[in-house]
């Protein structure tokens, strides 16, 4: 049973006050009494203000008479059951509260660690994600920087084929020009051989048997080179002085 607040011991002919709180009545008379006030008290636990004065129901309209109460009223408090059985299963299920409570604890402090865990293990995925998004933006410059010297290599490439192309006209213009000076200077040793003979022994020289070869085949076998030496003694060369046979 409770016990009241102000002589400290059980509840004897216990009365409530508006505020919820619950006293001796014979304590609480001398409360009230104790002050100065006629009309109103105050409780002694939470100093909320009461009136101890009813007013008069024959002044006050009926439909609110179900709406004033006494300030203080009788409170009738039942005993505890003291039955075993029913403290015994009171005692069980508070063990199996507590039990509960306990497992939910062990349960909590497991929750709470593998939340560490997998907080520590996405902070570490989140780096590698971030250590690969750096190496993948690295790895797109440097093929950026390739193509880009690719780029470079094949115009160079293209300049190049460009002034090899140049390079091999040149050098057929050279060979083409150098065989003709070539074929100039064999028919202009020819034809200086052909001043010291007289046209009859030049004839005979003419022959392939005695006709030297210059690494272009014989020029007597040569149309292009015959008629390039008539040419050039046509224009260059004065007659042939004709030279006296001995004895």
């Amino acid at each position: 049973m409770a016990d009241c607040t102000i002589c400290l011991d059980p509840l004897k002919s216990a009365v409530v006050i508006p505020c919820g709180h619950v006293y001796c009545e014979e304590c609480l008379t001398s409360h009230i009494q104790t002050g100065d006030d006629a009309n109103s008290s105050h409780c002694p636990s939470c100093r909320a203000k009461f009136n101890i004065v009813l007013p008069n129901l024959q002044y006050v309209p009926t439909k609110y008479h179900a709406y004033i109460l006494p300030p203080i009223r009788k409170l009738y408090l039942s005993k505890p059951s003291s039955s075993p059985p029913a403290q015994i299963q009171a005692e069980a299920q508070i063990t199996t509260l507590q039990a509960q409570i306990k497992s939910l604890s062990t349960s909590n402090a497991h929750l709470s660690q593998r939340c560490h865990l997998q907080k520590a293990a996405l902070g570490t995925l989140a780096d590698a994600a971030r250590d690969t998004k750096a190496e993948l933006v690295a790895a797109e410059l440097e093929v950026e920087n390739a193509r880009t010297n690719a780029e470079r290599v094949r115009v160079d490439v293209e300049k190049t084929r460009a002034e090899i192309g140049e390079v091999r006209e040149a050098l057929e213009d050279m060979t083409s020009r150098y065989t003709e000076l070539k074929e100039m200077m064999v028919i202009r040793y020819v034809d200086r051989s052909l001043h010291r003979t007289s046209s009859t022994e030049f004839n005979s020289k003419l022959e392939p048997k005695y006709y030297p070869t210059l690494g272009f085949g014989s020029l007597s076998h040569s149309p292009s080179l015959t008629s390039q030496q008539t040419q050039f003694q046509a224009q260059t060369l004065p007659d042939p002085i004709p030279v006296r046979k001995r004895g």
